[in-house]
């Protein structure tokens, strides 16, 4: 973000709002809802309603959702005008929808009306909300955060949501982490654990995660198994795969993997080895070839890019091919929620084969059962963020193969990757500079005192 872009953001959080007693609504919100807030969300809640801009962040299982429920029911009792709710894909704004009941979630992309990665960014057009909740920040890059928070009219409440100990975005920037280090935006951190019924090895393996402690739980929904080379955690990811395909079904079981082209338990040999085992080539069965690339009907398909309203990282299948009236051989690609389109061999390389994918292009989505191939091959990426990205994106079970070392090394290594933007510095001296102009003083509200010791 250039010096001009971040002044957009410091407008925001400096700009004028008047702060509401919403101490009868928490009460009536819990009851209604049926739900009891802890201290730290209810402080959430409070501090989105005392500031223009705030953030809350926390894991698996400490109540992100719940929050934003009570958000919603305490701004339409104030009467507070229209709501945005969004997140940077397609797969976390379905997911937002489903866990708020707000149906109207969007892509981030979707409401900036960013019909691909290559609009360009200089959209007229404000964005039509007074009170926007952005859920899954950790994955939005310094270019589509910079396009959003351009696009926010003065006066709209902003609530950033995430888990900042997740992985950043694919694309520069580390927008979310930067965000909630800089310490002039309100931060919330979620540290109790509510969720205990399913997953609930996950969860509290996560939090032994955050804390640096490898002495994880192994048992029901959490499994080790031991695994001394790539061509055997291959092999015996392969096995789990068809067997738990066989028991659950293609759409709830995942391969996740931190390679995309080195090695036997790297994305691009296990896609070829599980695509072979699950789909494998048969008389009559069609076939449409983009590049080196084969796909037939039936593939389980992921699309990495933002177009045609598909969103980088969603995931469908491949439910026709056949040639089109003007004799060009086309698929016919089935996403969630019935979006189809209709791509040509060359638009084909939009999409890969999904059986297996990288941790990376996972982010944002949650699968049933998550098989994680986990190697001392694996040095590069042997890193807590990286480790808990994984484990964290299933909901019900997790099957680690491989080494106990391996899972050691990655829990405690927390280095990150080195995006050198300096949002965070870059922020914090224009609130100081407009602050100074106006002859005010930083709130001693502890700023500070806020953000957790990342």
């Amino acid at each position: 973000m250039s010096a001009a872009r971040q002044k957009k953001l410091v407008s925001l959080l400096t700009a004028k709002q008047e702060e509401q007693d919403i101490t009868f609504l928490l009460a009536e919100a819990q009851k209604e809802l049926g739900i009891s807030l802890s201290s730290k969300q209810e402080e959430g809640v409070r501090k989105a309603f005392r500031h223009p801009v705030s953030i809350i962040t926390g894991g698996p299982g400490t109540g992100k959702t719940t929050v934003q429920k009570v958000l919603l029911y305490v701004h339409e009792k104030l009467g507070g005008g229209s709501v945005l709710l969004t997140a940077p894909t397609g797969r976390a704004s379905r997911r937002m929808a489903e866990s708020t009941g707000w149906q109207d979630a969007m892509t981030m992309h979707s409401a900036l009306g960013l019909t691909s990665d290559e609009d360009s960014e200089e959209l007229e057009e404000m964005l039509e909300a007074d009170f926007i909740i952005a859920d899954e920040f950790t994955m939005s890059d310094m270019r589509l955060s910079y396009i959003f928070f351009a696009h926010i009219r003065a006066g709209s409440r902003l609530v950033l949501v995430g888990d900042v100990d997740q992985l950043p975005s694919v694309e520069p920037g580390n927008v979310f982490r930067e965000l909630v280090q800089c310490g002039v935006i309100l931060v919330t951190v979620l540290d109790t654990i509510f969720r205990q019924a399913e997953g609930s090895r996950i969860i509290a393996n996560a939090k032994r995660m955050q804390e640096n402690d490898a002495a994880l739980d192994y048992g029901a929904g959490f499994s080790f198994i031991p695994a001394g080379s790539a061509a055997e955690a291959a092999e015996k990811a392969q096995e789990l795969y068809r067997a738990s395909v066989d028991a659950f079904g293609m759409d709830k079981v995942q391969v996740l993997t931190p390679y995309r082209k080195t090695g036997e338990a790297s994305v691009n040999t296990l896609n070829e080895r599980l695509w072979e085992m699950v789909n494998p080539k048969e008389e009559g069965k069609p076939e449409i070839y983009s590049g080196k690339r084969t796909f037939r009907l039936g593939d389980r398909i992921i699309h990495n890019k933002n177009k045609n309203q598909i969103s980088n990282g969603d995931i469908g299948y491949i439910r026709d091919i056949y040639m089109d009236e003007d004799g060009t051989e086309v698929a016919e690609l089935e996403f969630s929620e019935g979006r189809f389109v209709k791509y040509g061999s060359e638009e084909l390389d939009m999409v890969e084969h999904a059986y297996a994918t990288t941790v990376h292009k996972s982010q944002g989505s949650e699968y049933p059962m998550v098989i994680l191939p986990w190697l001392p091959m694996f040095y590069k990426m042997l890193r807590r963020n990286i480790f808990y990205t994984a484990v964290t994106r299933a909901g019900v079970q997790v099957a680690i193969i491989g080494s106990k070392r391996a899972v050691c090394t990655a829990i405690h290594n927390t280095e990150c990757d080195r995006r050198n933007t300096r949002l965070g510095e870059r922020v914090i001296r224009e609130y100081s500079q407009v602050l100074e102009e106006k002859g005010k003083q930083p709130e001693n509200s502890g700023y500070r005192q806020e953000v957790i010791n990342l």
